[in-house]
């Protein structure tokens, strides 16, 4: 019995393993085509597969926040300053964190990204290439989800 849990064990991929991911880009508007803002955007930490959350430190625009969650239950939020959690919008990802959108909402770091006051959600898909990728992998991660519910 010992040997087949050992085998299973050495079989099974990780339940959690390290992110370290780069992306430059843009985010965008969903009702608003002409918009468009340059995101660099840095993911470090342990994507943890079971709860589908990833736990870390995350960087936009070289604006840094520590002990961050990101994830379909937890949406996108990180510890602020003040050891409270600020909420930052939604989030969707593929069962390997590979595939990205976070949803920025009416938040700090909103302010932040755009140099103003909210006035529509603000998608970062990661990969994308242009308006239509980020918005089409944003809406297939978003379905893939409702879909699993």
């Amino acid at each position: 019995m010992s040997v087949i849990i050992v085998v299973l064990f050495f079989l099974l991929p990780p339940l959690s393993y390290k992110i370290d991911i780069r992306y430059s880009g843009a985010a965008y508007q969903e009702n608003t085509p002409e918009y468009s803002t340059s995101i660099n955007v840095k993911l470090k930490g342990d994507f943890d597969r079971k709860a589908k959350e990833f736990r870390g430190n995350v960087s936009i625009n070289s604006v840094d926040y520590n002990n961050c969650r990101i994830g379909p239950s937890s949406g996108f939020l990180c510890d602020s300053p003040d050891s409270s959690l600020q909420f930052f919008g939604m989030s969707y990802s593929n069962n390997k964190f590979d595939e990205i959108t976070l949803i920025i909402t009416d938040s700090p770091l909103y302010s932040k990204l755009t140099g103003h006051g909210y006035t529509e959600d603000l998608i970062i898909s990661i990969p994308s290439v242009d308006r239509s990728s980020s918005l089409n992998l944003s809406e297939k991660l978003k379905n893939s989800y409702f879909d699993n519910k």
